[in-house]
């Protein structure tokens, strides 16, 4: 038996199904539960989306910045590309 930390109530789960890291909700009141250990096993209430960590919203604001940076290389390329094509075009004409 496990016992949901959050209401403490009994949950019936085969431990030996269980892997560090899962999740599921609690039976009885709802509760998104994490297995955070398996020896001993313990269970971690996990917040709502709405509430990230601290260290989850640095992420979050890193995957922004890279994807920031993604677009700035292709939009540099993007240029770099008709700037070669408008010498193209020039050296075209210099030859007509």
């Amino acid at each position: 038996m496990i016992t949901c930390p959050a209401c403490n109530t009994d949950i019936d789960f085969d431990e030996e199904d269980l892997d560090e890291g899962d999740l599921f909700d609690c039976t009885e009141c709802g509760a998104n539960l994490r297995v955070a250990s398996l020896k001993p096993l313990e269970l971690v209430v996990v917040k709502d989306d709405a509430t990230t960590s601290d260290d989850e919203e640095e992420d979050f604001d890193d995957d922004e910045e890279d994807d920031e940076e993604e677009e700035d290389d292709e939009k540099e390329k993007e240029d770099d590309y008709e700037e070669e094509l408008e010498e193209e075009e020039d050296k075209e004409d210099d030859w007509n």
